[in-house]
């Protein structure tokens, strides 16, 4: 997605509210006409925008549905394409509300209706009225290559695949989508995804930046995740960053727990020792340090760590 893309999906809700000016929505038009990714964001907005839509009855739904038909057919001469078809009728004020709200309301009730059939520890993941299901199969249904897969903005994980009979199969699997946006520091998004991506499977050179940028947005969940990459993580390089950003912030019971476990747990010597310097200023109780540097093992040699905590336990 470029620069253009973001601009003109910034305008999609004033186009779809016909307050641009001519010149201006026929501009954005010709671009959503030669660009698959707005394409698809101006054809989910008008199934979202149509979801307020009050629920017509069985006979406006018939009535609304030969309107389409007719409107499509009426056009198909022109050489014009199914979605610049489509953006036709959607742009007549009056007609666009009817089809929006014919696809939103008869995909809920066609979703209504599946989910009947199947027994209830069975939960299909094609629910109608499921605006990411939607956009999923939006997706889907323009893969005409493996290339297309390849490129596509969703990936999928823990896949399972099961006949359901009928000739349909139950597909269940998580779906992320790779989305790329400019926010404040300060901005919530920013914190979560610098937290999860301590937590999941990201590279080592993508965790060590995310620690890098964590010190703006240090909130209880990232400090928290900091500490889980501190103490759990199986790089070194990680662990000790991870730690180095920790031990910046003072008076933190939540950081002198995490770092008693690393003297407890840490084969560094180099992050046992930070440990014990940042515990012994902020005065930890010798007994907690005590019991934390104390070899589990009788035959082992102690270290320098034990001998550094011991000078303080003495002390005190």
């Amino acid at each position: 997605m470029n620069k253009d893309c973001i601009e003109i999906q910034k305008a999609m809700d004033e186009l779809f509210d016909e307050s641009l000016s001519d010149a201006r929505a026929d501009e954005l038009l010709a671009h959503i006409d030669g660009c698959p990714e707005c394409a698809r964001q101006w054809e989910l907005l008008g199934r979202l925008r149509a979801g307020a839509a009050a629920e017509p009855s069985d006979a406006e739904m018939l009535a609304m549905r030969r309107g389409v038909i007719r409107r499509i057919r009426a056009s198909e001469g022109s050489g014009a394409g199914w979605l610049e078809r489509l953006r036709a009728a959607l742009m007549v004020p009056a007609f666009g509300v009817a089809i929006a709200a014919f696809f939103v309301v008869g995909a809920f009730v066609a979703g209504r209706a599946t989910r009947q059939q199947v027994p209830v520890r069975e939960l299909p993941v094609a629910s109608g009225g499921d605006a990411i299901v939607d956009e999923i199969q939006l997706v889907a249904s323009r893969n005409r290559q493996l290339s297309d897969v390849e490129n596509s903005p969703f990936s999928y994980d823990n896949v399972e695949v099961e006949d359901a009979g009928g000739g349909k199969l139950a597909l269940r699997f998580d779906v992320s989508r790779h989305v790329d946006v400019v926010l404040p520091k300060t901005d919530p998004l920013v914190a979560d995804v610098l937290a999860q991506s301590l937590l999941e499977k990201s590279s080592v050179g993508m965790k060590l930046r995310a620690i890098s940028y964590s010190e703006p947005v240090m909130s209880p969940k990232v400090r928290e995740a900091l500490a889980k990459a501190m103490l759990e993580d199986e790089n070194l390089g990680v662990r000790m960053k991870a730690q180095e950003m920790l031990v910046q912030t003072s008076g933190e019971a939540a950081i002198e727990a995490a770092l008693l476990g690393v003297l407890e747990k840490e084969e560094s010597v180099q992050m046992r020792l930070v440990a014990i310097d940042y515990l012994t200023r902020g005065n930890v109780a010798p007994d907690r340090l005590r019991d934390a540097v104390t070899p589990r093992d009788s035959g082992t040699e102690v270290d320098a760590v034990y001998v550094r905590a011991m000078d303080y336990v003495n002390s005190k």
